[in-house]
């Protein structure tokens, strides 16, 4: 059941709490994606050790409900993802006016994850027919353009509302669990002190039951806590465990 803050928070993140299922944000989060299309996308280097960045096209398939984007084979970007098939597209939307939005309206996401070409030939169907001045400019050797899908990852949805706080939810797909909150309470060693209580720089941590709780929906992911605890009671997730086979 919703607290009567998550009631106030009903239009925050297109409606979406911490009571959605996985499914419900991953669906969200990608047709978003497909209406608004045009996004930022990181990729590992295949040459030296600078990241790459670029501006491409996402769809999302009707026909499986993945993301689709098409780069040409012949660029650094493609390089890139051959040599390394995992990236991190990132992107923000304007959200309705909630009355607990005072000055940023913007919805944000990021999805990390691994790529492979496109071995869906009704995703292809729907590239081509949703992209025709790609097809054109292609044309001439459409073998030299690759269809790329995003098949396997993790993500998340998030968006700074009122007194700037934060709302986020992570999904998972391809069989990947969301990427863990970077710091959890370890309760063996929890003795309920506070400490942590009054360094919280979001002003989220409480004490329940003897031991401090982390409403991670509304985390910063900054550390202070940790570095605060007088016990060792707060740990780090390991942020590689989201990766799968």
């Amino acid at each position: 059941m919703r607290t009567a803050g998550e009631e106030k928070l009903k239009d925050v993140l297109f409606g979406l709490t911490v009571e959605s299922d996985n499914q419900s944000i991953l669906d969200m989060v990608f047709n978003k994606a497909h209406e608004a299309r045009y996004f930022s996308m990181a990729t590992l280097p295949a040459q030296g050790d600078v990241p790459g960045s670029r501006f491409l096209d996402f769809m999302r398939s009707e026909s499986d409900g993945l993301l689709y984007f098409g780069v040409g084979t012949g660029k650094p970007c493609n390089e890139d993802i051959e040599a390394h098939p995992i990236v991190t597209l990132n992107g923000s939307f304007v959200g309705d006016d909630t009355g607990e939005s005072e000055h940023r309206q913007l919805i944000s996401f990021r999805v990390t994850g691994r790529v492979r070409r496109c071995d869906n030939p009704e995703a292809e169907r729907e590239y081509w027919a949703r992209n025709p001045g790609s097809r054109k400019m292609w044309e001439k050797s459409l073998d030299s353009f690759v269809i790329y899908c995003l098949w396997q990852g993790e993500g998340e949805l998030y968006q700074v509302y009122k007194n700037d706080r934060i709302y986020r939810l992570r999904f998972g797909f391809g069989g990947v669990e969301p990427r863990p909150f970077h710091y959890y309470i370890n309760e063996t060693f929890c003795t309920g002190c506070g400490t942590c209580v009054d360094a919280c720089t979001a002003g989220i941590i409480t004490i329940e039951h003897g031991t401090a709780r982390i409403p991670f929906q509304h985390c910063y992911e900054c550390g202070v806590c940790r570095t605060a605890c007088p016990h060792g009671a707060i740990e780090m997730s390991d942020r590689s465990v989201w990766q799968g086979e």
